[in-house]
């Protein structure tokens, strides 16, 4: 391996950079010298938008759809605890007030 690395690596100050990928069937490894790192990266990002880009729109529109559920439940569970707590303020003052009440009287 470091006989490669010193074949790739221009002199001491460059050196070849190691580039890993891992699929769920297979590992890879490549090493890139440092003159070809632009045209390897140039190709690798076409790859990966290509890759993004083959996502069914079907699947991107399920997850945005559970996004959007998830967002409106957690509203209306806030909406709902805040309600109640407004309830109990109420129960609590109207309580209060009749307490006040009965020992006046």
């Amino acid at each position: 391996m470091q006989l490669l690395v010193d074949k790739l690596s221009l002199d001491e100050a460059e050196y070849a950079t190691l580039v890993r990928a891992v699929t769920e069937k297979r590992k890879i490894s490549t090493l890139v010298a440092p003159a070809d790192l632009d045209e390897f990266l140039a190709r690798y990002h076409g790859t990966l938008v290509n890759g993004v880009d083959s996502i069914k729109k079907k699947e991107r529109l399920r997850r945005r759809k559970a996004s959007i559920k998830r967002q409106v439940a957690l509203k209306q569970k806030a909406k709902l605890a805040k309600q109640q707590k407004q309830q109990a303020k109420a129960a609590a003052a109207a309580a209060a007030g009749s307490t006040t009440t009965g020992v006046g009287s």
